[in-house]
């Protein structure tokens, strides 16, 4: 199955990485790449790099849109992990980046996954 993509639709109120370690579940991921995304999210938590190695959290209220996704999804040692950074921005003020801790759908959203096969990836 590497290679293949698939488009995780998320409807209204379902919370982001709950489906996304569903459809992991479901699918018996092993490794995957967030190749792309869209759509709106609401009350949602990011983890954010802050210089000279300190992160913080930060919990956002309201709908800011969806503008990129990165990251990756991969079972290790029998548990799914989902890595998920993501860029969000409100209507007229600059764009956040950083990993989601949480985040519920506005709406309707989208992620695009890529399965991918490590032991067929050339390391340069």
């Amino acid at each position: 199955m590497s290679g293949k993509e698939f488009t995780l639709n998320l409807m209204g109120g379902d919370e982001v990485l709950e489906k996304l370690m569903e459809f992991a579940q479901n699918n018996d991921v092993k490794d995957a790449l967030f190749v792309g995304g869209e759509g709106v999210l609401k009350n949602f938590e990011l983890s954010e790099m802050r210089g000279a190695g300190k992160v913080e959290n930060k919990v956002m209220h309201g709908p800011h849109e969806l503008i990129a996704v990165s990251g990756r999804m991969y079972k290790r040692q029998g548990k799914h992990i989902t890595e998920l950074k993501v860029s969000l921005a409100k209507a007229g003020r600059r764009s956040i980046s950083g990993m989601l801790l949480r985040g519920i759908v506005q709406g309707e959203a989208e992620i695009k996954i890529r399965l991918i096969d490590l032991k067929k990836m050339v390391i340069a």
